[in-house]
């Protein structure tokens, strides 16, 4: 068990790192901005922390409908695995399933 937490904790770490390098500041989506906010809401050890992971559906034509959900839900923050996901990354994407591969088996 707790190499499947060091495993999500290694792949969240890995995606909240490239996200934050791939959004403008002005994304509502961006969790870099909101980290501050996030510590004083909810202390430095907090006991519930809510989280939404979006999946490859940015291309979907409900797309702006789950955005206006994932509003209404408040979670704390968000995860996307989008590009990730069935190697729409092109190259990269071959690089970060084999390293993922590699790395964790």
């Amino acid at each position: 068990m707790p190499q499947v937490k060091q495993l999500f904790f290694n792949l969240f770490m890995l995606f909240l790192g490239l996200s934050s390098l791939a959004q403008l500041s002005e994304n509502p989506y961006n969790p870099e901005l909101k980290m501050d906010e996030l510590r004083i809401r909810k202390g430095k050890k907090p006991v519930q922390v809510y989280f939404l992971v979006f999946g490859n559906s940015k291309r979907s034509e409900h797309f702006l409908i789950v955005l206006k959900r994932a509003d209404i839900l408040r979670t704390d923050f968000c995860l996307t695995t989008a590009d990730l996901v069935n190697r729409v990354a092109g190259d990269q994407g071959k690089i970060d399933y084999k390293t993922l591969d590699e790395d964790w088996g």
